[in-house]
């Protein structure tokens, strides 16, 4: 009986986890896309001062979870959203608009993905 019961406690903790670990990565995530979307906006309106700025604390942003991200998500995944904020940090050095653009709308099309991808959906537990 105690087996039982302490395999019941683990599998409770397990789905505990998971259930923690998709609420905060979508947290994250949606955190991230606010502050690229303003990065975004800046950009649109060619204020590159305020467009790095936000730019910057999304980076940071993501930057303070990466550890988590290596232990709740693909690490691939997460390897290409790093490189992304790197290209997209010197299109806004630059002040390249265009490319800034494109770049940021990658790179929140990446960062929605992952954030989606932590959703119990029949197509992510097939």
């Amino acid at each position: 009986m105690r087996h039982i019961l302490l395999s019941c406690v683990i599998l409770l903790l397990a789905l505990a986890f998971c259930l923690f670990s998709m609420l905060h990565v979508r947290e994250i995530c949606r955190e991230t896309l606010d502050l690229l979307s303003s990065a975004q906006t800046s950009a649109e309106r060619n204020d590159f001062e305020t467009c790095r700025a936000s730019m910057q604390d999304a980076a940071r942003h993501w930057k303070r979870y990466e550890r988590y991200f290596g232990l709740a998500l693909s690490h691939a995944e997460v390897d290409d959203v790093i490189s992304r904020f790197a290209a997209l940090n010197q299109y806004a050095l630059l002040e390249d608009r265009d490319d800034f653009l494109a770049g940021c709308a990658e790179l929140m099309s990446a960062v929605r993905h992952l954030r989606e991808m932590e959703l119990p959906t029949v197509e992510n537990i097939l």
